[in-house]
């Protein structure tokens, strides 16, 4: 029996010159996936791959942009990793952070293995002005937006928020049965996020950095790119790397569960050593 979405991908591609492997991610999932995933990242390393990262980052000089990407974007106040910690504390999950320290001590001394392949604030913004001004359909659709969540309350609509309220309050015998529906209900919300076509922000937060992201691997100098990243952005990532390429091609793809139930086994991601070689 699944729980939560089918799978996350694990694929290879290559124009030929550059090898480039895409670990789709899930920001909270079981320990077994998080730990095989930074596995497979230190063995990636050992074979000479530069290991790019999903990150938006602040500019210096700039005003933090922070609290309007989580409100115009998101639509929440709440502190994006902030969240994934309470959701995973309360359904006995793992937060992916919490086991990248072996990666953060290599990061630390071969600082060139290790990019942020992600847009900035700022970009985002200045292409969310830019769309504001060009695009109507978006600007009503931002517009529509806006004014649902200002009538909405915080957890109006959002089911996991629900029940996290519920689940704070349980007991130890009522939490273990409930870490079991808590993947359901989680990977329920992965999947209705996943299919917000019309929600206008993607086209800042999924199109735009999808863009940026190819364009990283593209005019990266390594011939083996190691890449994790949200799921969501694999088909739009292939889709932008082969129009700045043509000759980048699918190799190889499988699909990798990201949570299980707390007594089923779980297959491990090992992509390199294997197609990614």
């Amino acid at each position: 029996m699944q729980s939560g979405p089918t799978a996350v991908p694990l694929a290879t591609l290559s124009n030929g010159q550059k090898t480039v492997v895409f670990q789709g991610m899930q920001h909270i999932g079981s320990e077994d996936f998080c730990k095989s995933v930074v596995f497979d990242l230190e063995k990636a390393l050992a074979d000479g791959y530069t290991l790019f990262y999903e990150g938006v980052t602040p500019v210096a000089g700039w005003p933090d942009l922070t609290d309007w990407f989580n409100q115009t974007l998101r639509g929440t106040k709440q502190v994006l990793s902030a969240g994934y910690k309470k959701m995973a504390e309360q359904c006995g999950l793992s937060f992916q952070l919490n086991y990248f320290d072996p990666i953060k001590a290599d990061m630390a001394i071969h600082p060139s293995r290790h990019i942020t392949a992600d847009a900035n604030f700022l970009e985002m913004k200045t292409e969310y002005d830019r769309l504001l001004r060009e695009d109507p359909a978006f600007a009503a659709g931002m517009a529509a937006k806006a004014a649902k969540a200002q009538r909405a309350t915080s957890d109006d609509g959002d089911p996991f928020a629900l029940f996290l309220g519920i689940v704070a309050g349980a007991t130890s015998e009522q939490k273990k049965l409930a870490g079991i529906v808590c993947r359901r209900v989680l990977g329920m919300a992965v999947s209705c996020a996943l299919g917000e076509e019309n929600d206008p922000s993607n086209r800042i937060i999924v199109d735009f950095r999808n863009k940026r992201l190819a364009r990283y691997v593209d005019e990266s100098k390594s011939d083996k790119i190691y890449i994790t990243y949200g799921a969501a952005h694999f088909p739009g990532f292939l889709a932008e790397l082969k129009h700045r390429d043509s000759k980048f091609s699918l190799r190889s793809v499988k699909g990798v569960r990201p949570m299980t139930l707390p007594d089923e086994p779980h297959l491990a991601p090992s992509a390199v050593g294997g197609a990614a070689k």
